[in-house]
């Protein structure tokens, strides 16, 4: 019998048509490399051995996979989410396309994308186009804005202002071990960006759908379970044929469960610690303190 999965990050490729200068994915790998973290490959095919609810296939650039028509069509039955960094104008059938979720990132304007991804102002123009094409023909459009220190103070709602609520926004910031230090947002940031967001949702009275990973200790423990829930994700690289759950890597369909029960024993006994002394206003990134302290040992 297969095993219903709930959420699957599904990883495509590592490859990616763009340099981003605080690229967290080509950072984790070099640090994984040096580490020589237990690499053990998955034994079967997993993806015939799963029923899965909600499936996000990412990269890399999703788009640079040849096969992502045969994923998204193996996933039919799947709500699915495809993440990219929006260059690229996929080519699917109109018919297909209007069963995906689509997440494009869009950091900011031209000078904010730019110093963030090194694009150039043609490759700016074809991420607006393609959003265009997006909102008409996909079944979901969400635009994911990642703050850093590097734009906090510039013009980050540059998407917020220009589309309004014709798309829904996830409003992210940097991870605290995978970012070069130069793009990390500090306390004072946190609490300025938490405000931020408010203001900017008060400008179109709360009438638009956005998003954020930032909690306040309150807001974080009023749904603590569903929100550790949230925190555990299970991803597959198609690629390596390997299954983990942030560094620990499964080798079977039966370790899943015995591995998601480690780390949500784990992560209670992080943050009991971490939010001991924390006032209810204290906002913080779930994500970065549970990923910073299962790689590093820390809470950052």
């Amino acid at each position: 019998m297969k095993k219903k999965i709930e959420f699957l990050i599904l990883k495509l490729t590592e490859n990616c048509n763009l340099k981003c200068n605080y690229c967290f994915e080509l950072l984790k790998r070099k640090t994984i490399t040096k580490r020589d973290i237990n690499t053990k490959k998955y034994k079967g095919d997993f993806l015939d051995e799963i029923i899965c609810k909600n499936i996000v296939l990412t990269g890399g650039e999703p788009f640079l996979n040849d096969n992502i028509n045969y994923y998204i069509e193996k996933f039919s039955n799947s709500n699915v989410t495809i993440l990219t960094n929006g260059i690229f104008k996929p080519n699917l059938p109109i018919d297909v396309l209007k069963k995906i979720n689509i997440v494009i990132s869009l950091d900011g304007d031209f000078r904010i994308m730019n110093s963030h991804r090194n694009i150039n102002n043609e490759q700016f123009k074809k991420i607006i186009s393609n959003i265009k094409f997006y909102i008409k023909n996909c079944k979901s459009v969400t635009i994911n804005i990642l703050v850093t220190k590097k734009s906090i103070n510039g013009n980050w709602n540059y998407a917020i202002k220009k589309y309004k609520n014709q798309v829904a926004y996830k409003v992210s910031t940097p991870s605290l071990i995978f970012t070069p230090e130069t793009y990390k947002l500090d306390q004072e940031d946190k609490y300025d960006l938490k405000n931020k967001i408010i203001n900017t949702l008060d400008l179109f009275n709360y009438r638009i759908k956005c998003s954020s990973d930032l909690f306040s200790k309150e807001a974080f423990l009023s749904n603590y379970t569903n929100n550790i829930e949230r925190l555990i994700n299970l991803e597959y690289n198609v690629q390596s044929n390997i299954l983990s759950i942030f560094n620990r890597n499964i080798s079977n369909i039966k370790e899943v469960e015995k591995v998601s029960n480690i780390i949500k024993r784990d992560s209670d006994i992080l943050f009991k610690n971490f939010l001991l002394n924390k006032s209810d206003l204290y906002t913080f990134n779930p994500f970065c303190i549970l990923e910073n302290y299962i790689y590093r040992g820390t809470y950052g």
